[in-house]
């Protein structure tokens, strides 16, 4: 028979059979079914290290496992410079006695380390009065600290044995208290001192949205107010902050349309940033001659991503985003990472362009002490819209993000040579405007159309009364004011002026 490497005539006496390691085995897989991957890098280099000397001393050894000849072969292999440490004879031996059993390695890991690797709720779920504390002063929204926690602990012991002197109990250590507290599940400590929609999003699944695969097949909109004050073109006076719209491209990454105003987020503003990605930048990159690259971004959109703002929710939306064709999607309330584009472009905008332009602001009102924006405001409202496309077409489109694994530009071009989206074009394109109008109703009366206390009529409505008669039970016609804005603006030319005219229309566009 062959003499075993491993075999130790110091150890002879001791059994190392696998029914005399059973213990050190149950200990272990009474904390979990683990692996030597799943401890930290501190145990598991100390066990690999271990590892490496016995291995290197069963290479070198003549003979038993004895001081006699595993002490020199230490002291040769730490002068060598092959180990760093120089560990006694003795745990080289029973380093190599615990591994030879059933040669895993997870044997060579301290048993106290790996039992404060896991959460071990068998070794305190007896202590009732840690758990009473726990609920009391640490898992809830006060948010007690754990130095207050324990101190309530021992005020509850202290309670307890005084109440029964023959049943005493001894209180755990700060340390030891600490130790416990630590080894709570982090997302139900979380969840019990924040609340849930916190613990949710600190323990998400990153990137976890729909991925898109071609341009506007999903598009992302949403609203902020700019951290800028800005002027009036013709009194020079600040007028406040403006709020943007925003449409962001899920697949090219590019800003396919915005729109901005001074009023609150609406339908309106929500209709022509619409327009604004929808329809061609022929027009608009002639309007600003300073722009360089082209903005080719149009077509129909297929999916629009929004959230639960009221504006999202109106009826003008249903039914503008029913007629042509376009589903919208509501992202789940709390859950912002949904759609993360155009969440981060807001950051990205105050950042890289607003905080450079005199006049800038903050969102929180502390951040404003001692400082006043509109001193520094110092650019009209034209001259910022030109900047803000100069921005948006030849910076932001155009440049890769920061890991240099897409440019928009380039992602959107390559995008519409694979699929490219359906454009708007001649009567398409006037239907979709006029499909894009707020639905208002109105009463066709003796007088007329009423709008906005001002009363509009003509021979052809006067007609239209003498041959069609009110619904059964209604005094009056009702007209949807989108249906019957071109018959006011065609057969009311000769009767109104172009005063008149413009003010209806303008009338029609901000109605809701």
């Amino acid at each position: 028979m062959l003499e075993d490497p491993f075999f130790d005539e110091s150890l002879a006496g001791i059994d190392f059979s696998h029914t005399a390691c059973k213990k050190s085995r149950d200990e272990i897989e009474d904390v979990a079914f683990i692996t030597i991957d799943d401890l930290d890098e501190e145990c598991a280099d100390k066990a690999l290290f271990k590892y490496k000397v016995i291995k290197l001393v069963n290479k070198r050894l003549n003979g038993g496992w004895t001081k006699k000849n595993v002490e020199p072969i230490i002291y040769e292999l730490y002068n060598e410079g092959v180990i760093d440490k120089k560990p006694g004879w003795q745990s080289v031996a029973r380093w190599n006695a615990k591994y030879r059993v059933d040669k895993n390695l997870l044997y060579l890991v301290d048993r106290r380390a790996i039992k404060n690797n896991f959460c071990d709720f068998n070794s305190f779920s007896k202590d009732t009065f840690f758990w009473d504390a726990i609920e009391k002063k640490y898992l809830t929204r006060v948010r007690g600290s754990v130095a207050t926690t324990y101190q309530f602990y021992k005020d509850l012991i202290l309670v307890h044995n005084n109440e029964n002197p023959d049943n005493k109990f001894v209180a755990v250590g700060r340390s030891a208290f600490y130790d416990r507290v630590k080894k709570l599940p982090p997302y139900i400590c979380d969840l019990k001192r924040y609340g849930k929609r916190y613990a949710d999003k600190k323990y998400r699944l990153i990137n976890s949205f729909k991925k898109s695969t071609r341009v506007m097949e999903r598009v992302e909109i949403d609203h902020t107010a700019l951290d800028l004050i800005l002027l009036d073109d013709t009194l020079n006076i600040p007028i406040g902050r403006p709020f943007i719209t925003v449409l962001i491209d899920t697949f090219s990454k590019c800003i396919v349309g915005f729109y901005l105003s001074f009023r609150g987020p609406s339908y309106n503003s929500v209709r022509c940033a619409v327009l604004n990605a929808c329809l061609d930048k022929k027009d608009l990159l002639e309007k600003y001659p300073d722009i360089e690259k082209d903005w080719p971004c149009q077509g129909r959109i297929e999916t629009l991503v929004v959230d639960n703002g009221a504006e999202f929710w109106s009826k003008d939306l249903e039914v503008f985003s029913a007629s042509i064709g376009m589903s919208v999607e509501y992202n789940p309330v709390g859950k912002p990472w949904k759609k993360p584009l155009v969440e981060r472009i807001f950051n990205t905008y105050n950042t890289e362009f607003i905080h450079q332009i005199p006049g800038k602001t903050f969102s929180s009102a502390k951040d404003l002490e001692g400082y006043e924006p509109e001193k520094d405001a110092l650019l009209p409202f034209s001259r910022f819209l030109n900047l803000l496309h100069i921005w948006v077409v030849d910076i932001y489109n155009q440049q890769p993000n920061k890991r240099k694994t897409n440019i928009p530009a380039l992602s959107w071009q390559i995008g519409c040579q694979d699929f490219p989206p359906v454009v708007y074009q001649g009567a398409e394109k006037q239907r979709f405007k006029i499909e894009s109008f707020p639905t208002v109703y109105r009463d066709l009366r003796p007088i007329g159309i009423e709008v906005d206390h001002i009363s509009y009529s003509n021979e052809m409505l006067v007609e239209f009364r003498k041959n069609h008669p009110p619904p059964t039970g209604q005094k009056n016609i009702s007209f949807v004011l989108s249906e019957i804005r071109l018959m006011f603006l065609l057969y009311m030319y000769s009767y109104l002026n172009w005063r008149n005219i413009s003010r209806l229309m303008l009338l029609v566009r901000n109605s809701s």
